[in-house]
């Protein structure tokens, strides 16, 4: 188990979670402006992307949730 835990933390120095935590926080921001809709398809990349985001941090925490047990 501790073998695991070293390899989990080593994936979270790759994937960077602060970063990913920030980025997705500026979207949210983003998308809340009333300008951010104009460009449609902008939008919805954006949108795409930060729904990407939340995913990758979701799975993340629920291996997290797992190894701790």
């Amino acid at each position: 188990m501790d073998e695991l835990k070293k390899r989990f933390s080593a994936l979270l120095a790759k994937v960077n979670l602060d970063e990913k935590r920030n980025r997705s926080a500026a979207l949210e921001t983003e998308s809340g402006s009333p300008s951010f809709w104009q460009d449609h398809q902008a939008a919805a990349a954006k949108m795409k992307e930060l729904a990407a985001i939340q995913k990758e941090m979701a799975e993340i925490e629920q291996l997290k949730l797992l190894i701790d047990k």
